[in-house]
Parts: C-alpha cells; sequence; structure tokens
C-alpha cells in the first residue's frame, strides 16, 4: 500500500500504474509547487524534482464546495504544502 511519500525522481519514475485514470499524478514543481503531470510527460520538465500518486476521490459529492477552512469567507490563513523534504 501507497504510503503517501514523495519519490524522488532521481530514485524512481512514475509508471502507468501509479497514476490515476488518466495516468497523472501529483509532481514537485521547484518554482511553482504541486501541479499534476502525466506520467509520461514528468520526466521532460527539469524542475520536477518529486511525484506521488493522487488522492483518491471523494466517495461521496460535497455540492460542488471544496469544504477547505476559511476558503472562500476572508478569514485570515493560508492551505499548508505538503513539501518534499530535499537533503
Amino acid at each position: 500500500m501507497w504510503s503517501g511519500d514523495w519519490v524522488p525522481l532521481a530514485e524512481r519514475l512514475p509508471t502507468e500504474a501509479d497514476g490515476d485514470a488518466q495516468q497523472c499524478v501529483l509532481a514537485w514543481h521547484e518554482l511553482s509547487g504541486c501541479l499534476i503531470c502525466n506520467v509520461h510527460n514528468i520526466h521532460s520538465n527539469s524542475f520536477l524534482t518529486h511525484w506521488r500518486p493522487l488522492p483518491s476521490r471523494p466517495s461521496t459529492p460535497t455540492s460542488g464546495r471544496c469544504g477547505c477552512e476559511g476558503a472562500g469567507t476572508g478569514r485570515s490563513g493560508t492551505a499548508q504544502r505538503d513539501q518534499p523534504e530535499v537533503p
């Protein structure tokens, strides 16, 4: 079972089996942060350093709301990015 850790691209490239139905994974871009990338294109960007599978989709639709705390309400606070540890 996948542990949820970021996998360094230098260690292993993602395969079709790692991707979702559209063969996409999350990728970490040194300048832009977290991106969704196709497993066939992830090797072509030198700023991508890590990847991990996308999470499963929600089991129940949430009527179009993301459920993010404070999203769109004017409350302060930002989402914390789950950044990979860089040695």
